[in-house]
C-alpha cells in the first residue's frame, strides 16, 4: 500500500514518505502529518467532523463511525466505543486506511482489527485476503464473521504477503480522532484508560 500523507518519526526527526508503519531511518513507529488547520464541522456526527485534519484519499469511505457517546458509571466516564458499526474503536482507523487503499488488502489475522478493516474494504469494493496463524489461539467469533464476507478469503499457514498491518500511520491518523472528540465532549481530561485485551 502506497501512503501518499506526508509521514513523520517523533524520535529521530524524519520527515516524509513510508513504506510501511515504521520510520525508515531508525524504525521508530511514524505518524502522519495533519492535512490542515483542525476546523471542527459540527453538523457531521462521525469522525467526518475532524476531516480538515485526517488525510482521506481519492475517496471517503465512512460507515458512521465515532463521535461515540460518553456515560457516567459511578462516577466515571466511559467512551462507548461499541456503537462503532463493528463494535470496536479500530473503525476510526479503517475509514482513514482503506479510503487510501488501492488494489487487493493482504492482513494478518488479529481478531477486531481485520474484522474492521475487511468491512470497510468490503464497503469500498476492496478484496481481503486474510493470513490465519494455525498455531496462534484466537478470537474465532471474529474469523466466523471474515469467512462469511463476500470480499474476504482466509487463508492458514505460514504464508504471508502482508500488505497492511496494525499500526498503519493512517489508521492511527483515524484513531486520533478518539483525543479530538473527548476534548470537544468533556473538555481539559486529567487522566484516562483504555482497556486492551492485546493482540499476542
Amino acid at each position: 500500500m502506497r501512503v501518499n500523507a506526508r509521514l513523520r518519526c517523533l524520535r529521530c526527526g524524519y520527515s516524509g514518505p513510508g513504506n510501511g508503519p515504521l520510520c525508515p531511518r531508525c524504525g521508530f513507529p511514524l505518524i502522519t502529518e495533519p492535512r490542515n488547520t483542525l476546523r471542527i464541522d459540527r453538523d457531521k456526527p462521525s469522525i467526518l467532523r475532524y476531516a480538515s485534519v485526517l488525510n482521506y484519499g481519492p475517496r471517503v469511505v465512512s460507515l458512521g463511525e465515532g463521535f461515540t457517546r460518553i456515560r457516567r458509571i459511578n462516577g466515571v466516564m466511559i467512551k462507548d466505543e461499541s456503537r462503532n458499526p463493528t463494535g470496536s474503536f479500530m473503525d476510526r482507523g479503517s475509514s482513514v486506511l482503506i479510503s487510501n487503499v488501492k488494489g487487493e488488502v493482504k492482513v494478518l489475522f488479529e481478531e477486531d482489527f481485520t474484522l474492521s478493516i475487511a468491512t470497510y474494504a468490503n464497503a469500498a469494493g476492496i478484496n481481503v485476503r486474510v493470513y490465519v496463524d494455525p498455531d496462534r489461539v484466537g478470537a474465532y467469533p471474529e474469523l466466523l464473521r471474515l469467512s462469511i464476507m463476500n470480499n474476504v478469503s482466509v487463508e492458514f499457514g505460514s504464508k504471508r504477503e502482508v500488505n497492511v498491518y496494525y499500526g498503519e500511520p493512517l489508521f492511527l491518523d483515524g484513531i486520533k480522532t478518539i483525543a479530538y472528540e473527548l476534548y470537544e465532549q468533556v473538555g481539559e481530561i486529567q487522566a484516562w484508560c483504555c482497556p486492551w485485551r492485546g493482540v499476542t
